[in-house]
């Protein structure tokens, strides 16, 4: 219950490699050669950084750091 409680923030550093990771999505997503038929969004993004900061409050800590982000 105490995870709950805490509000975690993203640091630059990982926020940096939340939008690298964003970015390479849609590179991959646009090409040509792409077998999938689904459109990476914002949506995943918001996504992404919801994951990390789940994941960094279930180490117990309020900074969403790069381990959090490592795709």
């Amino acid at each position: 219950m105490h995870a709950h409680t805490e509000h975690t923030q993203v640091t630059p550093a990982a926020g940096e490699a939340l939008v690298r990771e964003y970015k390479r999505l849609r590179v991959r997503d646009t090409t040509g050669g792409a077998a999938t038929s689904w459109r990476i969004t914002v949506r995943q993004l918001e996504s992404l950084i919801r994951l990390s900061e789940a994941l960094a409050r279930l180490n117990c800590t309020n900074e969403v750091r790069g381990a959090h982000t490592d795709m």
